[in-house]
């Protein structure tokens, strides 16, 4: 790379090295190794770990991509003008691939791991012997709101509800998109489908998990919904009351 490149801050750590790599490699008219490209990917999920949103990161190599080949078609005889051009425009889009590639990787993983963490909670939050200030703790670090009243649903049918198959991700999208005003929070366990829903009557919540319900179709559902939840370590006390309705309709 020419002495005479501007030193450029590029926002993520070591996106201006690869440009090294780029260069070179158009003018051996090769293509990226696939360590090169391991590298590529390891800057992209730096830049989601860094808080940069995808088109940024495209958007700051390319910028910084533009700037540095000025200087270098400026020091490039014409005869190598037209090769080098079409070198470094697919070496580029072998990085940018590579650089998206990282960064949707990283992402998934967070995704992933934020939801495991998500379910774990809920898991503690419906168990009997549930600690208030581990909740809390959990809570503030999901940043999930905390709060004075809940109330907890259980659906069940002759169809078993999986966490994150797809009749719960059926379930919890017709449920957000019929209230996105309110805070729902949708798991299965054992089975059932478990709605908890924040600051919402029992009756409230009875008829939109229903009306949800009725909406997806596919099978028999019955609802039950539990008593008002006061605070967090009330939650599992709701769900006990909605499990212990089905059990008393199983007796008449």
């Amino acid at each position: 790379m020419p002495e005479s490149t501007p030193r450029v801050d590029w926002a993520v750590s070591g996106l201006a090295q690869l440009f090294d790599t780029v260069i070179t490699t158009a003018g051996r008219s090769r293509d990226l190794t696939d360590g090169e490209c391991e590298q590529f990917e390891e800057t992209g999920a730096a830049a989601f770990a860094d808080g940069m949103s995808l088109s940024q990161l495209v958007g700051t190599y390319l910028g910084g991509a533009a700037e540095i080949w000025e200087h270098v078609f400026a020091d490039a005889d014409e005869s190598r003008m037209i090769e080098l051009g079409r070198g470094l425009r697919r070496v580029s889009e072998q990085a940018v691939g590579s650089l998206a590639e990282g960064y949707e990787t990283a992402q998934r993983l967070s995704i992933r791991a934020e939801e495991s963490l998500r379910r774990s909670f809920l898991d503690d939050l419906l168990a009997t012997d549930n600690d208030p200030a581990q909740l809390a703790d959990s809570a503030r670090g999901l940043e999930l709101p905390l709060f004075d009243q809940a109330v907890v649903a259980v659906a069940r049918s002759d169809r078993g509800v999986t966490d994150a198959g797809p009749v719960h991700r059926r379930i919890r999208t017709e449920l957000q998109s019929r209230a996105p005003q309110r805070n729902l929070w949708v798991t299965a366990k054992e089975g059932n489908l478990v709605v908890i829903a924040l600051d919402t009557t029992p009756h409230q919540l009875g008829v939109l998990t229903t009306q949800a319900l009725e909406a997806i179709g596919g099978a028999d559902w019955r609802v039950s919904v539990g008593s008002n939840a006061d605070g967090l370590a009330a939650v599992a006390a709701s769900y006990a009351d909605a499990l212990a309705a089905f059990r008393i309709a199983a007796d008449f």
